[in-house]
């Protein structure tokens, strides 16, 4: 975790810590990477190379002290001595609970603030240590799940009605982020043509990097290709952010009319 609170030990010099984190920024070219906010010089050179941030002892609003807490006293402080406000951009935020939410209950602390703080950090990971939530605060936790990282909603998709075998197939698709964060992996968009009367199913990758899909709406032009030898006939046209390595869709879309294996259904298209 960067640090050697109460170990008795010393951190390593400046020059040690400089070339743990360069081997991992040079290693790791494809792997979202974090640093602890508590990294000092570090985490500034770190973000620099892309990568995000992790705070731990998240919620923490005064244990021993009204006058001190991470939540108001370290944190942001941290992030504008690093220039890391906006590290969110290239690098997922990462926060670990301090003690746990029933103990924010029982201390009375105010939920709705830490949880703002949260998303204002534009947070993507929170791990909670396994533990209960407060009954009370359920359903302000499930709310604030809807906004945490991303969360893609197709707003608007336009495309040919008609196409034949062979042809350049050209569509838009609007989309918005509802969440605070982008997604830190690419899956890129794929178009699914699937026949019942025929059987013949065809799926079509795309080259757009979802990475760029910030918070808010982005429109993106997908320019594919028609196999040349499709049969003729009635398709199902449908819409799955999907994993390379699996074939499978890996995220599932906020909308409805997605089918049990994620797929979005964007209506029929005719190919002659």
């Amino acid at each position: 975790e960067w640090h050697t609170w109460e170990t008795g030990d010393t951190m390593p010099s400046k020059v040690l810590q400089q070339k743990i984190t360069d081997l991992y920024l040079e290693s790791f070219r494809t792997t979202p990477l974090v640093m602890q906010i508590g990294g000092g010089e570090m985490l500034a050179r770190a973000v620099k190379g892309g990568a995000g941030w992790r705070a731990d002892c998240f919620g923490d609003m005064g244990e021993d002290s009204a006058q001190w807490s991470h939540m108001r006293s370290f944190y942001q402080q941290a992030l504008d001595a690093a220039d890391a406000s906006l590290a969110w951009k290239n690098g997922p935020v990462v926060f670990e609970s301090c003690w746990t939410m029933q103990h924010w209950y029982d201390k009375g602390w105010d939920i709705d603030y830490i949880l703002s703080e949260a998303l204002r950090w534009h947070g993507s990971v929170w791990s909670n240590k396994s533990e209960a939530i407060p009954e009370q605060w359920w359903p302000k936790i499930v709310e604030f799940e809807k906004k945490m990282g991303y969360r893609f909603t197709v707003r608007q998709f336009v495309y040919p009605s008609r196409s034949g075998p062979g042809d350049d197939f050209t569509c838009r698709l609007e989309i918005e982020n509802t969440g605070v964060a982008p997604c830190y992996h690419n899956f890129p968009p794929t178009l699914k043509l699937e026949s019942s009367k025929n059987g013949y199913a065809v799926c079509l990758r795309s080259e757009t990097d979802i990475k760029s899909w910030m918070p808010g709406l982005s429109e993106v032009e997908i320019r594919l290709a028609i196999p040349g030898n499709i049969l003729n006939g009635s398709y199902v046209l449908s819409l799955a952010l999907l994993d390379t390595l699996t074939g499978n869709p890996a995220i599932h879309l906020a909308n409805e009319g997605i089918d049990d294996h994620g797929w979005l259904n964007l209506g029929q298209i005719e190919i002659h």
